[in-house]
């Protein structure tokens, strides 16, 4: 079933690659029926499907989805950052009236959180956070970062000292569901990386087009 995926700490995604010869892509038999492989396909299958979304139908996430992401939340900690997953009102994401961006039907979010002002952590935060945005969207929800357009002091989570949240994602399920692939006009690689860099491995290439 799919609540009974687990997501594997971004610290084990080094098991997955120490283990497949990444200067040789064809040679992934032993490794792509692998939990931690499976999952890197889940996440990377669902970077055409992910979107901003700020308008989710009126009912929220079922308890399968809600509790799967609870799941991931808790197993994607980084040294310095931690995920926070909670209820809200729609009100969370409207400090200036919805005359920036206007959200319909939020009702769950996560907050990024960080327990130090470190670089690390805060690139940490950044990283958990889109793998927990990227395990929702597999599993037919959808969202948007949000740093500083929400009312902070509405988000009644719980922090120890020196630590912050720096951002919050609006969860849901997507009015309009996506439909592969959506339109994005983005510059070629040879555009935006060093003329060497065609000579790198084939599974760094397509990080730079995921993450592109």
């Amino acid at each position: 079933m799919e609540g009974d995926r687990t997501m594997p700490s971004p610290w084990m995604l080094n098991e997955y690659f120490n283990t497949t010869d990444i200067q040789n892509t064809e040679n992934t038999t032993n490794t792509s029926n692998t939990p931690i492989a499976q999952t890197l396909n889940s996440l990377y299958n669902a970077i055409p499907l992910r979107y901003s979304c700020r308008s989710f139908t009126p009912a929220p996430p079922t308890s399968e989805q809600w509790n799967a992401l609870k799941q991931t939340s808790e197993s994607l900690a980084l040294p310095g950052a931690r995920i926070v997953l909670a209820e809200c009102d729609n009100v969370l994401f409207s400090p200036f009236f919805g005359l920036l961006m206007k959200f319909e039907n939020t009702q769950r979010f996560a907050a990024i959180i960080t327990t130090d002002d470190k670089a690390e952590s805060i690139v940490n935060a950044g990283t958990i956070g889109e793998m927990l945005m990227l395990d929702a969207v597999s599993r037919g929800m959808g969202g948007v970062w949000v740093a500083g357009t929400y009312r902070r002091k509405d988000t009644n989570i719980a922090l120890a000292e020196g630590e912050t949240i720096r951002a919050l994602i609006a969860l849901g399920v997507p009015q309009d569901q996506p439909s592969p692939p959506l339109f994005r006009k983005r510059k070629p690689l040879s555009a935006i990386c060093s003329a060497g860099f065609i000579e790198v491995p084939d599974i760094f290439r397509e990080a730079a087009l995921a993450v592109r």
